[in-house]
């Protein structure tokens, strides 16, 4: 209810048009085409829960679906929604019985693999129409530079933070220092304590979830 009641108040907030002006290109479209349309947005929403799942035990297909269907739209439709669209998806992980530690896990587990995904096929794309063309775009070739660059940074902040729980600690200790001097009295004596544990959560989870992604197939398992 809550997803479809976004749906339908905030499209036409988001497309700056009413919903006559929004459904009347599909008008134009025969059944067949939107039935293909809809398959291969189904499809490409079930292909995601998996990885869903694994980084929250206990989760259901289908509330990963609904995870990824709100939080999804609330990051698409507001300002900064990305902050919005996780807070919406903790209080409905919250009221299924997840607590804050694993949520926490959840969300930085499902981040980086969104994030990583998303610099991966665009540098992709424009290293392909970069090398294609018969002259190279500086445009095009800036970009696919700055994302794998970008992409190089992450991998590398991962496996140094995965490698070395030093540097987990020592990242604590450094936003303990700089939020009590944004805010003193701030509960920080134990930030590092609690990003250690949040880290060695995050490898205990994320290996178990490879391991059932690599043994059972993606998009059979979300339709069990």
């Amino acid at each position: 209810a809550f997803a479809a009641a976004l749906v339908i108040v905030g499209m036409p907030r988001l497309a700056g048009a009413g919903w006559t002006q929004i459904l009347a290109p599909l008008a134009h479209l025969g059944a067949g085409q939107i039935a293909l349309l809809v398959a291969v947005w189904l499809a490409g929403l079930i292909a995601h829960t998996p990885s869903l799942v694994a980084a929250l035990p206990g989760l259901s297909h289908v509330r990963a679906l609904q995870l990824n269907l709100t939080g999804s739209f609330v990051a698409n439709l507001l300002p900064f929604g990305g902050a919005g669209g996780t807070l919406v998806n903790w209080s409905m992980a919250r009221a299924w019985g997840f607590g804050p530690g694993a949520f926490a896990t959840w969300a930085i587990l499902t981040n980086v693999a969104d994030t990583t995904v998303k610099l991966i096929l665009p540098v992709l794309a424009l290293t392909w129409l970069s090398v294609s063309r018969h002259g190279l775009d500086p445009w095009l070739t800036t970009s696919a530079v700055a994302g794998l660059l970008a992409l190089v940074a992450l991998a590398t902040a991962t496996w140094l933070i995965a490698r070395d729980e030093r540097l987990t600690r020592g990242l604590g200790r450094a936003a303990a220092r700089l939020l009590l001097r944004v805010r003193p009295g701030a509960a920080v004596a134990d930030l590092d304590e609690r990003l250690a544990a949040v880290r060695h959560e995050c490898l205990s989870v994320g290996g178990a979830g490879w391991s059932r992604l690599r043994h059972h197939p993606p998009l059979g398992g979300a339709l069990i």
